[in-house]
């Protein structure tokens, strides 16, 4: 397929923009995204490209922009995300970005810490696979569960009390960073624990890191509540940089009402009230309920404009969608293929360094991912957490 075919498709993609909204999700998507374009695309596309001195012609259909991390209507032809405003969705190296980001910052510290449910485990891991080397290299049970630092070599087995399944449902992971000065990140501590895992070791285990990425499950009901009053009730002075949450799949078993969203949304406003910290919400895969991701969208939405600008919206929704209805991808367990992981934790990585002013400095656009990107090889798939996958 040329350029001038890509071009064509999408111009007919924005000529057809509310056909294709309509047939990709319902109603409560175009509620949220209502909620998201109103509050921030206008000056996104503006900001981001002064931000990251693109350089780039976007009059020119044959020199397309770089997509904003907050642009999710489009299409994908031959692995590449194409935005309806004529974008291209590009890969940065995230060590090295992540890196310049650390340095300006003004304690030389980041710590982004995911609440959520298995959907959530599986950005993080999407977001690992680009920051530790050893887990993108990974190939065998034995070389994933020895980057997840869960391998006995005494035994020649994972370690004791964990076996492979409960691997899988990783409860806990904490890794933890050094920067040096040409970018590379150095690795002082990598752990992921399955099953009901020690809560301590997330305050107690702490390295005199620069860049920290763990995650908390939060699934069955009441148990996000449990997470974000466990934050808003410690008595601590060291607090992530930055909460993602999301609600998932399991909250409130989709139904939502007026109380349980105020209860919902008043915690999170709680949480950055006590913390200080910027919050990313991100909506649920396209395959899961969004009731309560809708009521949040909003209630986000009208605390920005009364001037509460560190609460933030990730769309994973129409974007996932896109993914999966493009590449005719299937889900296995109920879960996405691990491309959507890898797209969505690109996506978060930019809107990290959007939010922090950070230039993009090197990208290059993805064109081809193996085929273990978006299969499921074992039956046990879930999470995607032992799958190589090569990308370019």
């Amino acid at each position: 397929m040329t350029t001038d075919d890509v071009v064509q498709q999408v111009e007919a993609l924005k000529v057809n923009k509310d056909t294709y909204l309509y047939r990709l999700k319902t109603t409560h998507v175009l509620c949220l995204m209502t909620a998201f374009f109103v509050l921030v695309q206008s000056s996104h596309r503006t900001i981001y490209s002064n931000a990251f001195s693109l350089g780039l012609d976007r009059s020119s259909p044959h020199k397309p922009h770089i997509c904003s991390p907050n642009e999710v209507v489009g299409m994908v032809i031959n692995s590449t995300f194409y935005g309806i405003d004529g974008c291209v969705l590009h890969f940065v190296d995230a060590p090295r970005h992540i890196s310049t980001l650390v340095d300006e910052s003004k304690n030389k510290k980041l710590w982004v810490h995911f609440i959520g449910d298995s959907d959530t485990r599986g950005l993080v891991l999407g977001l690992l696979r680009f920051l530790y080397s050893p887990l993108r290299a990974a190939v065998t049970s034995e070389m994933f569960a020895k980057a997840y630092d869960c391998w006995d070599e005494a035994s020649q087995q994972t370690c004791p009390g964990v076996n492979i399944f409960n691997l899988a449902r990783m409860q806990h992971i904490d890794y933890q960073f050094c920067t040096s000065q040409d970018g590379v990140l150095q690795n002082q501590k990598h752990y992921a624990r399955g099953g009901h895992s020690n809560k301590t070791d997330l305050l107690e285990n702490v390295f005199d890191y620069n860049l920290r990425v763990s995650f908390g499950f939060a699934g069955p009901d009441g148990q996000f509540v449990s997470a974000l009053r466990y934050w808003t009730e410690l008595d601590n002075e060291s607090f992530p940089d930055i909460f993602y949450l999301n609600l998932g799949a399991w909250f409130s078993h989709g139904e939502t009402n007026i109380t349980t969203t105020e209860s919902v949304t008043s915690l999170i406003g709680n949480l950055q009230e006590k913390t200080g910290s910027d919050i990313i919400y991100g909506s649920s895969l396209s395959f899961r309920q969004h009731l309560f991701d809708d009521a949040v969208a909003r209630i986000i939405h009208l605390k920005r404009e009364v001037g509460i600008t560190k609460l933030h919206l990730f769309d994973r929704s129409v974007f996932g969608g896109t993914l999966m209805k493009d590449l005719k991808l299937k889900q296995n367990s109920g879960h996405a293929p691990l491309i959507v992981n890898l797209f969505d934790a690109q996506r978060l990585v930019q809107l990290l360094l959007f939010i922090f002013r950070v230039p993009l400095n090197s990208s290059f656009i993805p064109r081809w991912f193996s085929k273990n990107c978006s299969t499921a090889v074992t039956a046990d798939f879930i999470g995607t957490w032992n799958q190589h996958c090569e990308w370019s």
